[in-house]
Order: C-alpha cells, then sequence, then structure tokens
C-alpha cells in the first residue's frame, strides 16, 4: 500500500519517494519535524478556544476527530489525517496541520488532502467535496474544493508510484532547487 506520506513526499520530490521506498532510505527527523509534533498536540488545545474550528464556525461542527488512521485495499493508499471535521450537516472536512511560512497552496499539500478526502470518501461511504490547510503559525484555513478530476488524477498517481516500486524506476534527477538545500537527501540524490 501507497501511504499519504509517500505521496507527498513523491510531489515535493520524485526522488525523495524513490529513495526511501527503493532503497529504503530512513533519516532522522529534523527539527522542523519534531517542532511540528510538538505543535499537532498544542492544536488539539488550542482548538477547543476558538470562534472558528479550522475555517468553520463553531455552531456547524458536530465533532472533530485527531490523527485518524484510514486505509483503502481497492484504492492501495493508507494514511493518517491530522483531523476530521464531521460537519452537523454530515459533510466530513480532512484538516491537514501546515507548519510554514508559505502562503501558496503547494503540489504536495494538496495532493495530499485529496488523498485523505478519498480515504475518508471510502471509509464513510460519504462523498468529500472539500478539506482545509490550516496554517498554524498564521491562524488561518485554507479550503479547498475537490472535483471528480482530482479524485482521478489521484488514482493515477497511486498507480505511478506503485509502478516505479514494482519496477525500481529512478526518476529523473531534478536541477538543484531551493528545496534541495533544505532537503536531508541532498548528498546522496544528486548524481
Amino acid at each position: 500500500m501507497i501511504d499519504v506520506w509517500d505521496l507527498s513526499q513523491y510531489y515535493y520530490c520524485p526522488n525523495k519517494f524513490y529513495f526511501y521506498k527503493v532503497f529504503g532510505i530512513e533519516t532522522k527527523t529534523r527539527s522542523k519535524m519534531d517542532f511540528a509534533s510538538e505543535e499537532h498536540v498544542k492544536e488539539k488545545k488550542r482548538v477547543k478556544e476558538r470562534k472558528e474550528i479550522f475555517g468553520f464556525k463553531k455552531d456547524l461542527v458536530e465533532k472533530i476527530l485527531f490523527d485518524v488512521y484510514l486505509e483503502s485495499k481497492r484504492e492501495q493508499l493508507k494514511g493518517r489525517v491530522d483531523a476530521v471535521i464531521i460537519l452537523k450537516d454530515g459533510n466530513l472536512i480532512p484538516i491537514e496541520l501546515k507548519y510554514s511560512s508559505f502562503t501558496n497552496i503547494q503540489l504536495n499539500w494538496r495532493k495530499q488532502l485529496i488523498a485523505y478526502a478519498l480515504l475518508l470518501a471510502e471509509n464513510y461511504k460519504k462523498k468529500v467535496k472539500q478539506g482545509v490547510l490550516y496554517y498554524t503559525s498564521q491562524k488561518r484555513a485554507e479550503k479547498i474544493r475537490f472535483t471528480d478530476l482530482d479524485f482521478d488524477l489521484l488514482r493515477k498517481d497511486i498507480k505511478k508510484l506503485h509502478q516505479i516500486l514494482k519496477k525500481e524506476l529512478k526518476p529523473a534527477v531534478l536541477k538543484s532547487n531551493k528545496k534541495c538545500a533544505y532537503c536531508e537527501l541532498e548528498n546522496i540524490c544528486v548524481e
């Protein structure tokens, strides 16, 4: 099964997925990752004090679930979503917490959110129409709507990742960019 984290890594940089999954390379967590884990715990407490919950008025929210594990044998996908809002009208909203100064929506984050929506839809037998990227430092919720095309493209992505694993296909080496300077695989990635 492909993990949603793997999918996100692939869209951050295809080589990260390749080195992690084909070679089984493990890396130490970075200070930013440790900080994010600590912030997840704090966010559970903060959400109770807010008038809005991840961009939704409190009176519209039935329940909030944190750290929800989901999997789908049919989609060959699994993952742990940061939070799920269940609205009083029955709609499910996946929430992905971000600890970044980036203000634009990164492709890997969008794909990650679509993947969680796909998993929620299958596990709860409900269509999931939107999700939220929540930027904790800015206390800003970015609502993202999903289309059928988003889900179709994600299914193709999952198949592509399975092919990379099965055939051990190495993606083309990307030219060095800003992401490379931060990447924990920088020293082994460039040929």
